[in-house]
């Protein structure tokens, strides 16, 4: 099976962590996992176990942080708003979690609804009287949906054997002028090579129980751009290898992963607080030059 994948996908070698190779793939046109996992084991794990056993307090911590996530959300959606002509205000959120960016998004006036492979996190987000179906969004889910205004989906592409298909079965049943917003973590970019290559950090970001995929702002465009979606927007978050490159170190260290996020919070509190625009516009000129520890991308279907 082995000789078999790398038959299908072969590059570079960049690291290897817990007998997987992360390869720079060259028919991917992105890095992932070799061997990729299978979809019974993925099944299992993200209907079982990612908010049962990896993540179990991610509810109570979401919940700790509502006043910046609530930042982050308002964000979100200006940036939606600034790009959807008219009122146009359907949305689906894939792999929408608990459901607190439904809620927030409902409450601002928008019709949303939910796609999360939890049992336990769907549950939840009924519990805040949000539409969330309880699935894998695939292409049998597909058939079930209307088109939509927004596609939505935070953390997710990294997690999938197949994000190509996924993204293309967005595009099925996102409406023409549509937009698509996806969040995905802005791997081996410059900071992080800098600690592993100079410092003696070990590949802390490549996490292979929960990770396939490792993008850069280059290649999540290029794949976005295959699938018929025109790129119109990408930001980047705070970086926060700034933190390990100043000699905090949260690998590894909750306590001071939590101090390093509080600090985080400060600043763009007090710049939100003084200067927005100023937030936005360093953020961009971050994506610029490929810093940052997440990536926003937004595309159109034009």
């Amino acid at each position: 099976m082995k000789t078999k994948l790398r038959k299908q996908h072969y590059g570079n070698v960049l690291v290897k962590v817990d007998n997987y190779d992360v390869i720079d793939c060259k028919k991917c046109n992105f890095a992932h996992l070799l061997p990729i996992p299978g979809n019974k084991e993925l099944i299992t794990t993200y209907e079982k176990v990612f908010y049962e056993k990896e993540k179990p307090d991610y509810f109570e911590r979401h919940l700790r942080d509502s006043d910046w996530w609530n930042v982050v959300y308002d964000e979100r959606l200006s940036l939606f708003e600034k790009y959807l002509i008219g009122k146009r205000r359907s949305l689906l959120d894939i792999g929408s979690g608990p459901g607190f960016f439904l809620k927030y998004a409902r409450d601002k006036g928008w019709k949303v609804i939910g796609i999360e492979p939890s049992k336990r996190a769907s549950s939840y987000a009924r519990t805040l009287g949000v539409e969330s179906v309880t699935g894998f969004f695939n292409s049998d889910a597909v058939r079930g949906f209307n088109e939509f205004d927004v596609i939505h989906m935070q953390g997710v592409l990294e997690h999938l054997p197949t994000p190509k298909e996924t993204v293309e079965n967005c595009y099925k049943i996102l409406k023409s002028g549509g937009l698509f917003c996806t969040v995905v973590a802005n791997d081996f970019n410059p900071f992080q090579l800098i600690l592993k290559n100079y410092l003696g950090f070990k590949p802390w970001w490549v996490v292979p129980s929960q990770h396939i995929n490792y993008f850069t702002i280059s290649s999540i465009k290029k794949l976005i751009e295959s699938c018929k979606l025109r790129v119109i927007d990408i930001v980047t978050t705070f970086p926060m290898e700034l933190f390990l490159l100043m000699g905090d170190n949260y690998v590894d260290n909750d306590k001071i992963g939590k101090i390093c996020h509080n600090k985080r919070k400060r600043f763009e509190f007090s710049l939100i607080k003084g200067n927005t625009q100023l937030k936005i516009k360093l953020y961009h000129l971050l994506a610029k030059n490929n810093l940052g520890r997440d990536i926003i991308l937004t595309a159109k279907k034009i």
